[in-house]
């Protein structure tokens, strides 16, 4: 579980808008600006997912793999997350206008950063999901999927 600092999570992280950027494919941490937050330093996990296997994968087929799988005991499920700024957002080429206002379009008024995802793969992981299966966890700042 992480820490909760009690921050207002439409003002946690920059709701400004980015800058424009010229990166190549497939983007460089160290090049985008501001830096994405992808949890090595932010995120304090309670070794809840000790000895845990995961496999992240495309979420199309999740109710039919967990469908197949369950009376394996195995649990099949998903993340989608909405805008989250990542190296590959700046290097997508987008023009300075679609990058100042990525993510700003959520009802939090803001793109979400890497380590906002954790939790949601931890919880889906851990024994507190043994009965989850077939779930999609929309961590989108709100936005509909």
């Amino acid at each position: 579980m992480s820490t909760s600092t009690g921050a207002d999570p439409a003002t946690a992280h920059p709701t400004a808008g980015f800058p424009a950027q010229d990166q190549e494919q497939p983007g460089t941490t160290g090049e985008t600006r501001p830096t994405p937050d992808h949890g090595e330093l932010t995120y304090q996990g309670a070794l809840r997912l000790a000895e845990r296997r995961a496999l992240i994968t495309g979420g199309d087929s999740v109710t039919a793999l967990a469908e197949e799988l369950g009376p394996g005991g195995i649990r099949v499920d998903g993340v989608a997350p909405g805008p989250i700024w990542t190296p590959l957002i700046p290097a997508t080429g987008w023009d300075a206008e679609r990058l100042a206002t990525f993510g700003q379009d959520t009802p939090l008024g803001r793109a979400g950063q890497p380590a906002e995802l954790a939790g949601a793969y931890v919880y889906l992981a851990s024994d507190d999901a043994t009965y989850t299966s077939g779930a999609i966890l929309p961590v989108t700042g709100g936005k509909g999927l």
